[in-house]
């Protein structure tokens, strides 16, 4: 695969993550809500290009996104996820902030959380992913600080998250 840098000139990349949200307003459009083998392809084809983790997520977080229940969110990414891991073998990631799904992920194979709203929106996550022992990327998802500070702000959140991830059991490490 190859890409543009700034100043015009063609390299090779190496993708390292492989992200697919099975949402019908994924903001790339490659919304995958077509059948679970159209997934399944787009996984291997990925994992043969140089992915190095395979990211599925059922919940749409951009602007604007109208958010489903947690039963769609796990009746778009479970079955995915069940045949992924049966035909790839690098790690596969769910991208969800809910408890139930993150649990049956794990149970079908996925090997890490992405939790873009960082442990915070749902109580029963961090225990969940404390007692797996899976990796969880914990995300900031707030905006600049009463002062206007960003930097500032995402520092002291994300301690915060960090914080409460260590009391639910979980261990930290960079």
């Amino acid at each position: 695969m190859t890409g543009r840098r700034t100043d015009g000139e063609f390299v090779e990349l190496q993708p390292v993550s492989w992200d697919r949200q099975r949402t019908p307003d994924r903001f790339s459009g490659d919304g995958l809500l077509g059948r679970e083998s159209d997934a399944v392809a787009n996984a291997i084809t990925a994992e043969a290009e140089g992915a190095d983790i395979i990211d599925i997520g059922g919940q749409s977080t951009r602007p604007g996104h109208v958010p489903v229940s947690e039963d769609e969110e796990y009746r778009r990414v479970i079955p995915v996820v069940r045949e992924i891991v049966r035909h790839v073998s690098i790690p596969i990631s769910i991208d969800t902030s809910s408890a139930k799904v993150a649990e049956a992920a794990i149970d079908a194979g996925a090997t890490m959380i992405n939790d873009v709203r960082g442990l915070m929106a749902d109580p029963e996550l961090a225990p969940v992913v404390a007692r797996a022992g899976v990796p969880v990327v914990v995300m900031h998802d707030k905006g600049a600080d009463e002062q206007g500070d960003l930097i500032t702000s995402i520092v002291r959140e994300l301690s915060r998250r960090l914080d409460y991830a260590v009391e639910a059991g979980m261990n930290w490490q960079i």
